[in-house]
């Protein structure tokens, strides 16, 4: 059985996000009207896909480097848990990017899950995988009806030194294709993306990212989240 691979869908810009020249705009919010959504931190890292038998980054044909080391490690371990079919979508925040973390809870964020026909499931049942699975989840900033200014109004309480912006989902289960019409992100004035991935593989850019970069730094390296790629500390050698 040959699984097909997929990146992970471009998501639009809110009006009052700051795009790059590349990034597209929703015309439409009245498409929002009378969800339920969710609103969760946007963070700076590498967009990442699980698969049972596979992970690549945003493009398919990715090629390994050290900065992917600690999420291959943990979609090896994950893959027996990963359903046929189904596709994990994370966020790679292990190296820094434009802004550096000090306090992360992983290396590796669920964003959200994809089954075998092309539906991203509800938000509650990527919760629950998520604990099954202990796995961290961005920070949940809203909840509730879309609300345009609620999500206008939200910008002004972020610190934008320390989070690159926020991404709002419909918390029901939706397919792939309608991508744009259940999903939006705000990204803070001035951000920029020194490896981004353009549709043709890797830009440039990226080899000199990887010349430059170094890791971000976990809030404690004995409690990250999944368990089980915790830091188990040295033992004092006894004189």
């Amino acid at each position: 059985m040959t699984i097909e691979r997929y990146k992970y869908p471009r998501t639009y810009h809110f009006p009052w996000s700051s795009p790059h020249s590349d990034d597209k705009l929703l015309k439409d919010l009245g498409v929002f009207n009378g969800m339920e959504i969710v609103v969760t931190e946007k963070l700076d890292g590498e967009s990442t896909s699980f698969y049972r038998d596979y992970m690549h980054a945003r493009s398919i044909s990715s090629a390994h480097n050290f900065t992917r080391d600690w999420a291959k490690k943990l979609q090896s371990i994950l893959s027996p848990d990963i359903p046929e079919g189904y596709i994990f979508s994370f966020e790679n925040v292990g190296y820094v990017h434009s802004i550096e973390y000090d306090n992360l809870e992983s290396f590796c964020y669920l964003l959200n899950i994809w089954d075998d026909k092309g539906f991203c499931l509800s938000y509650d049942e990527v919760c629950q995988w998520a604990e099954i699975l202990d796995l961290a989840q961005p920070k949940e900033f809203y909840r509730g009806p879309y609300d345009e200014k609620i999500l206008r109004n939200l910008v002004k309480e972020l610190d934008l030194t320390k989070t690159e912006g926020y991404v709002m989902r419909n918390v029901q289960p939706f397919h792939r294709e309608d991508f744009a019409l259940n999903v939006g992100k705000f990204v803070r004035e001035g951000h920029v993306q020194p490896n981004h991935e353009t549709e043709e593989g890797e830009a440039t850019e990226a080899e000199f990212w990887l010349k430059n970069t170094y890791p971000n730094r976990l809030a404690n390296p004995t409690l990250v989240k999944p368990a089980f790629m915790a830091q188990v500390p040295k033992k004092k050698k006894i004189i």
